[in-house]
C-alpha cells in the first residue's frame, strides 16, 4: 500500500508535468478496425479511404477502406472501418492553434 507522501509527489508531478502531456497527441489503434485520437486541432481532409488529421504533435494520415468518423469532439476524434496504414508527421502544417 502506498503512502500519502508518495500519492502527494506523483500527483505534484503530473501538476508540473501537464504542460508537456497537453503537448503529445495520444493515438490508440484498437485491432485493425477502430482507431481514437486525443489531442486534435483540425480535420484536413477526409474520404472513405483516407482521413488527414492535425493534432498537437503534427499530421496523422489514417488509410483503409470505408473510414467513418464515428466520435468526434473538440479534441479527440474516433475513426472505424478497415485500417490498412497510420502515418505520422511531426510537422506542424501551418500555423493552426
Amino acid at each position: 500500500m502506498s503512502s500519502g507522501k508518495e500519492k502527494r509527489g506523483l500527483k505534484r508531478f503530473l501538476i508540473e508535468q501537464e504542460e508537456n502531456i497537453r503537448q503529445k497527441a495520444i493515438t490508440e489503434i484498437i485491432g485493425s478496425t477502430r482507431l481514437s485520437i486525443q489531442g486534435l486541432r483540425d480535420i484536413l481532409s477526409f474520404s472513405a479511404e483516407e482521413i488527414r488529421i492535425m493534432t498537437v504533435s503534427g499530421m496523422q494520415r489514417v488509410c483503409g477502406d470505408s473510414l467513418t468518423i464515428t466520435i468526434l469532439t473538440q479534441d479527440s476524434i474516433e475513426i472505424q472501418g478497415k485500417i490498412t496504414m497510420l502515418i505520422l508527421t511531426e510537422e506542424i502544417v501551418g500555423d493552426i492553434k
